[in-house]
């Protein structure tokens, strides 16, 4: 087993230098369009960008034989960028059915689970359901899935942020009563706001929002580009160095969302 298993990895790895060689000779004008989201991108304190998903970035690039250009910026004007100029890589991007056919998917970062959080000074009875939420005020930054979830489902009183510190401060100061999200990201977000974790508490569950966080090229890329990066991806996974990447940042996946369509 052993042996067939080294076989697929070398298989895997011949492919994607085969790959590389056929491609144009001339080089492809990539970008990387991202922006902060702990513990997915992070600023180094050198300056520079790390983070577990940037580090599955960097070693497709590597594999690729490709060159990054990596630019972080808010997420509106990043995920504009992803959907409108080609040769575009943009990630960690939520990969909803609206999104799915907008983007080439190259592969998972994570699967999330998503919660509606609010302070337990403030929720010290148990809500029976999610309807009785929608009374309160929620922050939601504005280029984010669960402001267009909260906006379609009922809740009266929306406050639209610029980005989820700004959405966490509102609520810690009393300004908003809940808020949206996943637990991994919440609690990189309370720790480098300096705020207390476990002042807050899990309301309720959004399965709408539940999805994978990922990295695409925008729909206009070259396909055989396209390609050549979801061999590099099923190469890490296939080698197991994904999954120590993983383990390195222990960032695992909240649930199992649904088969990716690209492996189908």
């Amino acid at each position: 087993m052993r042996s067939i298993f080294h076989y697929l990895l070398f298989s895997t790895a011949l492919a994607i230098v085969a790959a590389s060689f056929s491609a144009s000779s001339t080089a492809k004008d990539i970008k990387v369009v991202t922006e902060y989201l702990a513990p997915f991108q992070i600023k180094n304190h050198d300056g520079s960008l790390g983070g577990f998903a940037t580090e599955i970035v960097n070693r497709l690039f590597d594999i690729t034989n490709e060159t990054s250009d990596i630019r972080v910026l808010p997420w509106a004007r990043a995920y504009r960028i992803g959907l409108s100029r080609p040769n575009t890589l943009i990630y960690s991007m939520a990969k909803t059915s609206a999104r799915y056919d907008k983007f080439h998917w190259i592969g998972k970062v994570k699967s999330e689970r998503f919660f509606v959080w609010g302070l337990r000074s403030k929720f010290s009875q148990p809500v029976n359901s999610i309807e009785q939420l929608k009374k309160y005020r929620v922050a939601v930054s504005k280029s984010y899935n669960s402001a267009d979830y909260v906006k379609n489902n009922g809740y009266r009183n929306i406050h639209y942020t610029t980005r989820d510190q700004q959405s966490l401060g509102m609520l810690f100061k009393g300004r908003t009563d809940i808020l949206v999200s996943s637990e991994l990201v919440l609690k990189q977000l309370t720790m480098s706001a300096e705020f207390d974790f476990s002042q807050l508490i899990k309301l309720a569950d959004v399965p709408e929002l539940n999805n994978d966080l990922a990295i695409a090229y925008s729909q206009s890329s070259d396909i055989e580009l396209v390609q050549r990066f979801r061999l590099a991806y099923k190469h890490l996974e296939d080698s197991g160095e994904l999954q120590r990447l993983r383990d390195r940042w222990q960032v695992y996946d909240d649930l199992p969302i649904m088969s990716d369509p690209i492996k189908k």
